[in-house]
Parts: C-alpha cells; sequence; structure tokens
C-alpha cells in the first residue's frame, strides 16, 4: 500500500525569540547538493532540515583551470559557479528535496554545492569555542550565523584549517637521475615524479593531481627530487617551494620546487568567498621523511546588529605544517574567509587569518633538501565603509621554510634554498551578503504526481481521487506559490482466479486457505503493481466430491449384488482392510458369492474418494465340488457360450440378471450345452442344477 503523505505548507517567517542563547561547539547543519530545479533542491540528508530554516547555499569548487604542461597549468581558466553564495529559507521539506523561497544564482551540482542551516537568535553568547565541521571534499569549513541583537564572544570563533586539504605525502619510488631535471607541471601521481598539490576551487584532474603546478589556489606539489611543496592562497598569491641542492654536480637535485597558489578575485560586484587553498606536499622517497603541505583556513560569515568582541579571536587562518621534514617540506595552507554584516562593535575584536608558514627541513646526513612556500593570508569583508577601529587584524602571509640542519657543505642553516612567503591577506569593505528577497514569491510550479487507484491525494481544497489537473495557490508569507498538480490515477489492477478442487482438499491463495465452495472471494496483494500499487484478485472456487458409496440389492442367500452409487466414474472394488484390489473388478457392479469384506474406490474429474468397508456375508451358496469339473466359456463373450462338466450331467440352467431377476431357464439332462446369453451386454449369473448340487457361475457379455 502507498502511503500518501499529506505535505503540510508551513510559513516561512522566521521567528524570533526575545532571549539570550549560549552558544557552543558546531551550531550547523551539513549537506550535499545532489540535484536543482528551480527552486527545489535535491540533497544528500534533509537530516536537521525543516520548514521556515534559514540556509545557506555555497559553491565550494568547479572552476576550470589551465590544463596545460606549461607554466600556465593551474591558471583559473574559468570560475564557473565556484565561490557563489547566499540565503535564503525553506518552506517546505519533502523526503531529500528542499523547496525554499527563491534561488537567485546558478549552481552545479558537480560544484561540492553545500546547504548550511544557518541559526538565528534574538541575542547568543559563545560561551566556549564554536567550530565549523572541517571539510571533507563535499561539506563543512563554513561557520554561518545571525543575530538580530547582541553577539557576546566570551570564546573564540575557530575555523582555523577547516578550508582547502593540504596535499598528502605520497612515497616516491622514482629514481633520480642527476643529468635528467624531472620539470613539467603536472604527473600521475603513482609515478612518483611530483608531489601531489594542495586543493582548491577546481577539483583534481585525474592523472594531473602531482607536480609543481598549483591547482587554482591549492599549492602545487614539488617535483623530484625532494624539493618543497608550494603555499596555498586566496585573495593574495601563494609562496613557492624551495628547491633541492645537490651536494655535487654529480648527484641528484631538485630544481623544480612546487608553485604558490594562484590569486582569487573578491569584489563586491561578483560578491563569490572562497576557503582557503591547501599546500602542496613535499616530494618523499624515504618513508615518513617528507611533510604533507597544511590545510587552508575556513569561511566564518556573521551578520548582527552588534559584537562584543571581549578580546574574544575569530579565526579562520590556515594550520601549520606538522613536522620537519628529512625530505622535501609542504607547503602552508592559505587564510581562509571571514565576512561581517554588523552594524556596530563594542570592545577588541580579534582577527586571526594568516596563512601559515612552509615546512622547514632537518636535513639527516649531507642533504639540502627543499623548505615548503608560505601560504597567502586571507579576506576580511566588512559592512563598514572602512575596517572599524577595534578591529585587531592578522592576515599575514606565512614564512618560507628553512633549513634547520644540514651536514652538507655547500647548504646553510636558516637558508630557505629559495623558498619564498606567502603573500599578505586583503581587507574588503561595504558587504552586502547575497540573499534571496523573502517578500519574493516561488515562481509558478507544475508538479506531476501519481497515486493508486485506492488512495487519495489532497489537492486544490479537497481529497482527490480522480485523475485530472489540480491547482494550489499557497500564501504563506515569503512562501507564497502557485502550484498546479497533474494528478494520474492508476486503474486498481484487478484479476480473478479460478480453480477446481476436490472435496476434502485445499488451496492457498495470497496466504488464505480455501477449502470450501467459494465464489468471489477477494483478495488484495500488497504493492507488486505499477507504483507499487495494490491489485486485488476474486477468488472462485469450484469443489467436486465423489460419492464413495456402494448398495447391496439382496437377491437371494446364494449371492449378493454391490452397485455404485457413483453414476459415470472409475471404479475398483477392493478387499479390507489390506486395501487388496479384486482384479478385474471394475465395474459399475460387483457380485459377491462367499463372504467377503468389501470396499469401493470411486474416481471421477480427476477425485477419488474411497467408500468404508463393509462385510457381506452370503449364505447357503454351494461350493463347487470338483467332481463336477464344470467351466462356462468363452467368458467374456460376445453373447454365445458353451457350459461343459466333465464329470457329471447338468439338469437345467438358470440365467438372471444383476438384480436376481430371473431372464431365462434350460432343460439340458447333457453334460454340455450352448447357449445365447440376453441380447444386452452385462454381467449375468447362470444358476446350474446338477443332482442335488446348485452351482453359480458369472457371464460377462460385451458390446460389440
Amino acid at each position: 500500500m502507498r502511503y500518501i503523505i499529506l505535505i503540510l505548507l508551513i510559513a516561512c517567517t522566521s521567528v524570533v525569540w526575545a532571549q539570550t542563547t549560549n552558544i557552543s561547539g558546531v551550531i550547523n547543519t551539513y549537506t550535499k547538493m545532489t540535484g536543482i530545479n528551480r527552486d527545489t533542491i535535491k540533497v544528500t540528508s534533509a537530516s536537521g532540515f525543516s520548514a521556515g530554516d534559514k540556509v545557506l547555499i555555497i559553491q565550494m569548487q568547479g572552476a576550470t583551470i589551465n590544463e596545460s604542461n606549461s607554466n600556465q597549468f593551474g591558471n583559473v581558466a574559468s570560475l564557473k559557479n565556484a565561490g557563489k553564495y547566499e540565503y535564503t529559507r525553506i518552506c517546505e521539506v519533502i523526503n531529500n528535496r528542499l523547496i525554499v523561497t527563491g534561488i537567485n544564482r546558478k549552481y552545479s551540482v558537480n560544484g561540492s554545492t553545500q546547504i548550511i542551516r544557518v541559526p538565528e537568535y534574538a541575542n547568543a553568547v559563545v560561551t566556549s569555542a564554536l567550530q565549523a565541521e572541517p571539510w571533507d571534499g563535499e561539506t563543512g569549513g563554513v561557520i554561518a550565523f545571525e543575530c538580530s541583537g547582541t553577539l557576546t564572544l566570551n570564546s573564540d570563533i575557530d575555523a582555523m584549517g577547516m578550508g582547502f586539504r593540504g596535499g598528502e605525502t605520497t612515497l616516491s619510488t622514482y629514481n633520480c637521475q642527476f643529468f635528467f631535471n624531472v620539470n613539467q607541471y603536472f604527473y600521475n601521481i603513482s609515478t612518483g615524479e611530483g608531489a601531489k598539490k594542495g586543493e582548491g576551487i577546481a577539483k583534481y584532474i585525474s592523472g594531473k593531481t602531482g607536480g609543481r603546478g598549483p591547482q587554482a589556489n591549492g599549492g602545487g606539489g614539488s617535483n623530484d627530487h625532494n624539493a618543497g611543496g608550494g603555499g596555498g592562497s586566496n585573495a593574495a598569491a601563494g609562496g613557492d617551494g624551495g628547491q633541492r641542492i645537490a651536494p655535487t654536480a654529480f648527484s641528484c637535485s631538485g630544481p623544480n620546487p612546487g608553485l604558490g597558489g594562484n590569486t582569487l578575485s573578491y569584489s563586491n560586484n561578483a560578491n563569490r568567498i572562497y576557503l582557503g587553498g591547501g599546500g602542496g606536499a613535499g616530494h618523499e622517497n624515504n618513508p615518513n621523511t617528507g611533510t604533507a603541505g597544511s590545510n587552508g583556513g575556513g569561511i566564518v560569515m556573521i551578520k548582527a546588529n552588534t559584537i562584543v568582541g571581549n578580546g574574544a579571536t575569530i579565526n579562520a587562518s590556515a594550520d601549520q605544517v606538522v613536522g620537519n621534514s628529512a625530505d622535501g617540506a609542504g607547503g602552508g595552507g592559505a587564510g581562509g574567509t571571514v565576512l561581517l554584516e554588523v552594524d556596530s562593535y563594542s570592545g577588541t575584536l580579534n582577527m586571526n587569518i594568516a596563512g601559515a608558514d612552509g615546512g622547514d627541513v632537518a636535513n639527516v646526513g649531507n642533504n639540502c633538501n627543499g623548505p615548503g612556500g608560505g601560504g597567502s593570508g586571507g579576506v576580511i569583508w566588512v559592512s563598514q565603509a572602512s575596517l572599524p577601529a577595534n578591529i585587531n587584524v592578522t592576515n599575514d602571509g606565512g614564512l618560507a621554510g628553512t633549513t634547520l640542519a644540514t651536514g652538507q657543505s655547500n647548504c646553510n642553516v636558516g637558508s630557505t634554498n629559495s623558498a619564498s612567503n606567502g603573500s599578505n591577506g586583503i581587507t574588503r569593505t561595504n558587504l552586502e551578503l547575497q540573499q534571496t528577497n523573502c517578500n519574493e514569491s516561488i515562481p509558478f510550479q507544475s508538479v506531476n504526481d501519481t497515486i493508486c487507484g485506492e488512495d487519495s491525494l489532497f489537492l486544490a481544497g479537497a481529497w482527490q481521487t480522480m485523475s485530472g489537473i489540480y491547482i494550489d495557490t499557497i500564501s504563506l508569507g515569503c512562501c507564497d506559490s502557485v502550484v498546479e498538480t497533474t494528478l494520474t490515477v492508476l486503474p486498481e489492477k484487478t484479476g480473478i482466479y479460478t480453480d477446481t478442487i476436490c472435496e476434502g482438499d485445499s488451496v492457498i491463495v495470497n496466504g488464505t486457505v480455501y477449502s470450501n465452495e467459494t465464489s468471489n472471494a477477494k483478495e488484495v496483494f500488497t504493492n507488486i503493481g505499477p507504483y507499487g500499487c495494490d491489485s486485488t484478485v476474486m477468488v472462485n472456487i469450484a469443489l467436486r466430491s465423489v460419492q464413495a458409496s456402494y448398495s447391496v440389492l439382496d437377491t437371494s442367500n446364494e449371492f449378493r449384488v454391490l452397485i455404485a452409487d457413483q453414476d459415470s466414474a472409475q471404479y475398483q472394488w477392493i478387499l479390507c482392510p489390506e486395501a487388496t484390489p479384486i482384479n478385474g473388478e471394475t465395474a459399475h457392479t460387483y457380485q459377491v458369492f462367499e463372504t467377503q469384506n468389501i470396499a469401493l474406490v470411486v474416481t471421477k474429474n480427476g477425485c477419488s474418494d474411497t467408500s468404508d468397508c463393509q462385510l457381506l456375508e452370503v449364505l447357503g451358496v454351494q461350493t463347487i465340488e470338483p467332481k463336477h469339473n464344470l467351466s462356462l466359456y468363452p467368458n467374456p463373450s460376445g453373447g454365445r457360450v458353451t457350459i461343459v462338466s466333465e464329470n457329471s450331467i447338468i439338469d437345467h440352467l438358470e440365467v438372471y440378471d444383476v438384480d436376481g431377476k430371473m431372464l431365462d431357464q434350460l432343460a439340458i439332462n447333457s453334460s454340455q450345452l450352448d447357449f445365447e446369453l440376453p441380447n444386452y451386454p452385462g454381467v449375468y449369473i447362470v444358476r446350474v442344477y446338477s443332482g442335488t448340487d446348485v452351482i453359480n457361475l458369472r457371464a460377462i457379455k460385451l458390446q460389440l
């Protein structure tokens, strides 16, 4: 049975509670967009989302880059829809579909677009660190919320390292050659010729994930041998990685480190925002000696009337590179992005959107491997015409990594080996967060729906059970819409099941046992028709019965005639109690000449039954004495038979039918006689008299 759910349309106006809410930890809910059709968004899961919720739509990736094997690799060819975002509100949640008030911008399903629930508060106090879910390649990395009143920071807001991920280290088995430089801009990561690039706004390209070219704003991975990774970028460029310096002219060098990530544009006109780019990995050919690039910073988006800073920090900086490398070092990630649409500030508010330093190198033995490049600083964007004086911003680019130790004579401790710092971040002003106007109504929608014939759907103010077009005008504040539903009602699938069973047997239909005569019994088969509809079958059962009984005709004390009560059937007379068939006794009648325990098996129309056993006593029947040696032949016959007594004289004989009626009698006074049986086929009793003896013989006349 399909369960038809009545969709309750809930008003999308925001409920503002005049109270203060303590907040901490992760307050956002994230889900991935899997499809979009006008104002309907399909998601992986709608759990945690409800009608009336404010949500942020934001596309994290989807840009295309130059893929040529040149110094142009990684340059952004087209942003596509990467970085686009907007706030809107949910009108309805149907399964894993979010129907929203409207969508003004275009988004790509394959661009890692996520939907984030945005909590709304009257007044809020951050009591312990407020955090984002880490970016995992599909969702996370963003903190977004609103306060219609005052936001008080008694603790930090932390999106540090929640941005694009740094390139992981990959153990290389490539054999370096001092006379051959590995200088390409991309490699298949499996070759070991190039370390993995840092993540950015362009998705990785199969077969091109390694090598020194940047991945848009992700730093390039260093090339063989043991060079450093490039730093990630945001609105400013990331630093290049450092080289490996060979100890001699006949040793492997690493002159092609990872290049820093490319800059991304921020403007009030475009109004796009990005995570900080990940740093590229250092090249590693000894297990667990190189270091990975670090993660970039996340995104923080706050809309409030007033922020009371209390000296707390909003941190969207990049993670630092973990560990010191003995092979190539990883590049630092870039700072993230903080957007503040806030009317006023009270107290000191610290802002950390710095890039991470490149990884340092602690060489083992005679090595001079490449440090990592620094990640760029991030972006702070405020709604004022200039940065408010009580906001202290740290958006420095990360420093290039350095050489911490070396035993190589031409390598200097403290040297960057040409690695460079990341550039400082930027400040943008006059921010207006991109938001769908709540006064706009959802455009006219045309919907197709299908129900089963036994169901109904609430449309146009009534429960509808017939196919047709129904119009609903839904007036619920910002969620006004007109929906035209084309309803198709599938006809109920029906059928007839007819069967015939023998009395005493049964048949099962849809779990119901039928053993009696049945007419038009209704059986409903659940969820087996089109669209999971039910199917109805009318059951008709015919019952075949067999009359397994017989009547006993008392002809005389000398024999009995048994007659089956069932006409036009197949018969088998049997001896009880062993149920032994009597050879040749398959006729409608049977003559008993001696005491026997008899039953009858009757078969008709494929059904069989057996009568009760009955002991039949035959009194006064003369036993044929051997002295007569009497015979009758042929038997069965066409009518004319011969009777012969080899040892005695036959005085006379009488012919009876099975009902005991005498049909003929003949005087003989001879030992042999030819005579004709009556003129219709059947079983006859020939009674022979010889002296004082009476002998009964059975004769059968066939239908010729």
